[in-house]
């Protein structure tokens, strides 16, 4: 895969995943962690019959989740812009600067999480 296939690749799995948390209920919500457990709120009401619970899942790798919830949407909409300005650069743009705004978004992205 070329490097336009790939970014336009990365482009359309943001997208898909941006789809997947549109569907989301519209309520407020927040994710906690509760030592090796993962909460959800919508609003007031916490879910705490539905948690995301396994035995793999340690204290830290839970609070990792519950964190990295709040920016997910907005890393994926950062690089959906980031693409689209690396990919409409002119060409007379010192290449170097292309090539190191490409290579950031690509190392971003290795291949398995391109499904």
């Amino acid at each position: 895969m070329n490097t336009t296939e790939k970014l336009n690749k990365i482009r359309a799995r943001c997208v898909e995943l941006l789809e997947i948390a549109s569907k989301r209920k519209e309520y407020p919500y927040r994710w906690e962690a509760h030592g090796k457990r993962v909460a959800f709120w919508w609003g007031d009401e916490c879910h705490s019959g539905d948690w995301l619970d396994s035995p793999e899942l340690d204290e830290p790798t839970a609070k990792f989740i519950a964190e990295a919830s709040i920016g997910f949407e907005a890393s994926l909409k950062s690089t959906i812009a980031a693409i689209d300005v690396v990919t409409s650069l002119p060409q007379s743009l010192d290449v170097h600067v292309r090539q190191v705004a490409t290579s950031a978004i690509l190392s971003a992205w290795p291949d398995d999480l391109l499904k």
